[in-house]
């Protein structure tokens, strides 16, 4: 993976796939999800932090590709992994197809390590978890499944709830207008819906 920073190239990686390079609040860290390979078959995923005024990486956790939970046959397995930043400290991540975690990268510690139910999945096992997306607030974090079905966890009072069902329309990736509005794409239309939605 390369990016320009102030006209200067930086590569952190070469020959393996890489998912959500996102930038932490302040932009002094760049955190992203490695997917190693080699030439035989794909090996580990790895969680990465790289400080940009240090140049520096932190490998933050590494787990063996299986313990994600992706297809060994899947050609796009980057797009079973997300990450999203909470603070410059606290990082978000999804762990394999039912897990994800908040982590602490400086220290290594997981934080919360949360495992979506049987029911409350949305779509298939193996099709994992899309998208995590932290609102402005990051207060809440969106959820968001390979057929489009979105779910919201609120952080403060450790709950979730769905906010709009699966569909077999490819999926449209919403995003947060403020901490409960947001765009969803619903049967061929674009609606605008609050977070709260469909909660139990």
């Amino acid at each position: 993976m390369v990016f320009l920073l102030s006209l200067e190239i930086i590569t952190l990686g070469k020959g393996n796939l890489y998912a959500d390079p996102v930038f932490s609040p302040s932009g002094k860290y760049l955190g992203y999800i490695e997917l190693a390979v080699d030439s035989l078959h794909r090996d580990t995923v790895k969680v990465w932090v790289y400080d940009i005024g240090k140049k520096r990486k932190y490998l933050v956790e590494k787990e063996g590709f299986e313990r994600w939970g992706i297809p060994a046959n899947d050609y796009y397995p980057e797009d079973y992994l997300s990450f999203a930043w909470l603070s410059d400290t606290l990082i978000i991540y999804t762990s394999d197809g039912y897990r994800i975690k908040i982590t602490n990268w400086r220290k290594k510690k997981v934080l919360i390590e949360k495992k979506l139910s049987k029911e409350m999945y949305i779509g298939f096992p193996l099709q994992g978890i899309w998208k995590i997306l932290p609102s402005p607030s990051r207060k809440k974090i969106l959820i968001v499944d390979a057929l489009g079905g979105v779910i919201c966890w609120g952080l403060k009072k450790k709950k979730i709830w769905r906010v709009s069902k699966s569909e077999i329309d490819p999926p449209f990736l919403p995003f947060w207008i403020n901490d409960t509005l947001m765009p969803i794409h619903r049967q061929k239309r674009l609606v605008v819906r609050h977070s709260l939605s469909l909660q139990s």
